[in-house]
């Protein structure tokens, strides 16, 4: 999470800073370039975010359901088919294999 451009910033200092520039957002055109590096960072992500969730609502406007229509089939059924074919041997030709 450490910024790079900043190495003499600690962690605590990096998180409050982060903290800050959460807390008073500004939109891009608003800002200033005069403020901290860590500061401009973390609002550049908080518009990302932003921008993300905005998609998502549009995607979710762009979802119309369709209204049911009340039309419901009942199928008939498969024809009934009759008995299983199978293959029967003849008892005669397994008695032939054994002996």
């Amino acid at each position: 999470m450490l910024d790079m451009n900043c190495p003499d910033v600690d962690l605590v200092t990096e998180l409050q800073l982060r903290s800050w520039a959460r807390e008073n957002f500004l939109p891009a055109d608003e800002r200033s370039n005069s403020l901290h590096p860590i500061v401009l960072n973390e609002m550049r992500l908080k518009d990302v975010e932003l921008e993300k969730m905005q998609r998502g609502r549009l995607m979710d406007l762009s979802y119309v359901p369709l209204v049911p229509s009340g039309y419901h089939f009942a199928h008939a059924g498969h024809p009934v088919q009759g008995e299983p074919k199978t293959s029967h041997r003849p008892a005669d030709v397994t008695s032939g294999f054994l002996g």
